[in-house]
């Protein structure tokens, strides 16, 4: 599906806005999410989704409850235990990384309990962000929205969570990924999908974030465990002796706190490192909060180095020249739309990169606005629809699905099952060798 054109977008746009406010009091939905932790993306999500859903009454949850309002974030609620008391109109998937996340990881990235009484009705094999209609009584005949995911990673599953993580996608009533490798999975699935740009794309449209620019700013993000493997030492070094980033003043920034995720203490030890060094005093650290204020800190910057996918997002979004360091996901979705930055760069290479990107981005300004607008447009366009299903409220029929699944859980014998699990402690020895490999080369 192309980009959309302007007018038809904003025109569209308008008769939505009217048709759903006769609906209001019909519709209500549970929005799902990793809001329940700090990390700037998935809240996004959220305030996007809520954007577009416009006043159609919706409540954020997640697979465990948490609060990140102090974040720009919400009060959030587990799923199962709305989903056990409430009726519900839609269920909607709002984003990220989907699929191959296990209940435990979810867990303990938000900083839950792990005991089982805080899963309620989640099933340990279940795909904690990916919730399946038929698992539920309350949502087994409602629309089911899965926007903006990337579900790559359910290729690597086996057993009883790949078996569940795929019927979860095939009962979804509109499904929508942001990059190439999740659409050639769903299609060698044989299911039904969008490929749409990423929703925080749409930034863009909704939000005036560029009040104030600070040009002279580069904005650098690694994850905390990146910054620990390669040292703080070296981390700091590679700033310092970047003689392309000697220009700018450097921001170090926290895409988010939660647990496995970024860290401010850490990186003001990078900066602590840099003075000591001898880098002077162009460094601080971001003292940016809310999702949005994060964003806007983007928006205004003259560069971006970082292994967040929305950081590289945002930047996109508002034409800023960018870098995408070390994560195969960044690469993956700049490459699935055509994004002509540097991506999946080591600290080693960074000089020659925020050449080349600076490069790009003097030479191909306009080219990069028009980018940015076509995205932004096509990732519009893309929600309207799946808010067009919302509306609709046809009642699902997944009797067949369900039927399915239960017949391909009873073929896997716990002789299979142990077959299996002896497969992936394999490939996660060989995954932690090879780690050690690559890392001499970081």
């Amino acid at each position: 599906m192309g980009p959309a054109e302007p007018g038809l977008v904003s025109a569209l746009s308008r008769h939505r806005r009217c048709d759903l406010a006769s609906m209001i009091a019909m519709v209500a939905g549970v929005l799902v999410g990793a809001y329940e932790r700090d990390n700037f993306g998935d809240i996004l999500f959220l305030e996007q989704t809520r954007h577009y859903l416009g006043g159609i009454e919706s409540v954020a949850c997640a697979p465990s409850s948490g609060d990140t309002s102090a974040v720009g974030g919400d009060a959030v609620e587990a799923y199962s235990a709305v989903f056990a008391r409430s009726e519900i109109r839609f269920v909607w998937t709002v984003g990220g990384e989907a699929g191959a996340t296990s209940v435990g990881d979810a867990l303990r990235m938000s900083g839950g309990s792990l005991e089982p009484s805080s899963l309620g009705m989640i099933t340990s094999s279940a795909s904690p962000y990916l919730p399946r209609p038929t698992r539920h009584v309350a949502t087994a005949r409602v629309p089911a929205i899965v926007n903006s995911v990337g579900i790559s990673g359910v290729a690597t599953l086996h057993g009883a969570r790949r078996l569940e993580a795929i019927a979860s996608l095939r009962e979804a009533s509109f499904l929508s990924v942001r990059d190439r490798a999740s659409a050639e999975l769903l299609r060698s699935l044989s299911i039904t999908h969008a490929v749409s740009p990423d929703l925080v794309q749409t930034l863009r449209l909704t939000a005036d974030l560029r009040q104030n620019p600070s040009p002279d700013i580069a904005i650098v993000q690694a994850k905390a465990a990146r910054i620990r493997q390669i040292g703080i030492t070296r981390f700091a070094d590679a700033l310092r002796t970047s003689f392309a980033l000697s220009r700018f003043r450097i921001r170090l920034f926290s895409a988010g706190e939660a647990p496995g995720h970024d860290s401010t203490e850490l990186l003001a030890n990078v900066a602590d490192e840099f003075r000591r060094r001898g880098g002077g005093d162009r460094i601080d650290v971001s003292t940016a909060r809310t999702a949005l204020d994060k964003a806007s800190e983007i928006a205004r910057s003259g560069f971006w180095a970082g292994t967040s996918l929305h950081g590289f997002i945002i930047a996109t979004a508002f034409a800023v020249p960018r870098v995408g360091l070390l994560l195969k996901k960044v690469e993956q979705y700049a490459n699935s739309w055509d994004i002509p930055y540097p991506t999946g760069v080591s600290l080693r290479h960074l000089d020659r990169a925020v050449e080349s990107a600076e490069r790009i981005g003097s030479t191909g300004g306009g080219d990069d606005h028009r980018l940015a607008d076509s995205l932004a447009r096509h990732a519009e366009s893309n929600i309207a629809e799946a808010v067009q299903v919302v509306v609709a409220n046809h009642p699902e029929d997944r009797v067949a699905s369900a039927e399915l699944l239960e017949h391909e859980f009873r073929r896997l014998t716990p002789a299979r099952r142990m077959i299996q699990m002896q497969q992936v402690a394999g490939r996660r020895v060989a995954s932690k060798l090879g780690g050690s490999l690559r890392r001499r080369s970081i």
